[in-house]
Parts: C-alpha cells; structure tokens; sequence
C-alpha cells in the first residue's frame, strides 16, 4: 500500500477512534499494519475514488481461543492483535473496523469491503466471526452482514 494513502487512511481513522492513546485498541500504525498483513493479505482491503480512499476495513483472522478471551473482555483488542499469529486457516475473524468518509456513507461501501475481506480469508466451515459495536451504525452494518451471511456475529 502507498504510503501517503496509508497516511491518510490512519489520520482520518485517528479522529474518529483515537487509537494513539488508547493501549485497549489497535493502533494505526505502520507496525500494526504490517502485523494484520502478516496474518494474511486480506486483513486491510479499501476503495478508491479520484486517486483518494474512501472506505477501508480492517479483520483481524484469529483463532477461537482469542476470540472468546476478547469478548470475554479478558484480553484488550491491542493484546489480540498482538497474540494472533498467522495460519493456514483460521477459526475465527474479528471485524475490527470499517470507516467510510463522510460522503460516501450509506452506500453499502462497508458491508461490500468486509465481505470481500472475510471471503479472501481462508477459514474453517464453522468459522466464528465477532465484531466490538461503537456505534449505532456499526450495529446496523453488523445486523446487515448477519442477515446477508446467515451467519451469528459475537459482540463484545
């Protein structure tokens, strides 16, 4: 990924989440970056509009045992990140973030960018998939992946 729209990516992510200060969430870094590619491709996909992102998402794939300690809350989602290793396929996907800019809300933009991340990630037919909800409209893109997936998606 480009550097600059890297950049722009993490600022814009930055004043909405605050994740510099906050050692409870995953920081947008270039480390925590390199770390989510390191678990696989897939971890961070955007889209582009005009030469400029307008919607990326992050998962993390994980494995159960970690998923259940987060959600549980015994574990922050920083200490996820950081516990997660890479495997062949994976038994559990945190949907970690999505952020669309402003003008671009309402579009479908997430919920088409999480679902192409999670398909490109290899998993177990029993897959657990867990999200942690801010927002009113992150529980309306979580009850819109679970009606489109058919699928449960544990909160925190």
């Amino acid at each position: 990924m480009d550097e600059r729209i890297w950049n722009k990516m993490a600022g814009l992510s930055e004043e909405v989440f605050e994740t510099k200060d906050d050692p409870n969430q995953i920081p947008m870094t270039r480390a925590a970056y390199w770390k989510l590619q390191s678990l696989h491709p897939k971890s961070v996909v955007y889209e582009m509009e005009e030469s400029e992102p307008v919607c990326w998402v992050v998962v993390l794939p994980t494995t159960k045992e970690l998923a259940r300690k987060f959600i549980k809350k015994v574990i922050t989602e920083r200490q996820l990140l950081e516990m997660s290793s890479p495997r062949l396929v994976y038994d559990a996907i945190y949907l970690c973030s999505a952020f669309t800019v402003a003008d671009h809300r309402g579009q479908g933009h997430a919920t088409r960018l999480l679902k192409e991340a999670v398909d490109g990630i290899p998993q177990t037919p029993d897959t657990e998939f867990f999200a942690w909800v801010y927002t009113e409209e992150d529980q309306r893109v979580v009850d819109r992946l679970r009606a489109e997936w058919g699928k449960e998606i544990q909160l925190r």
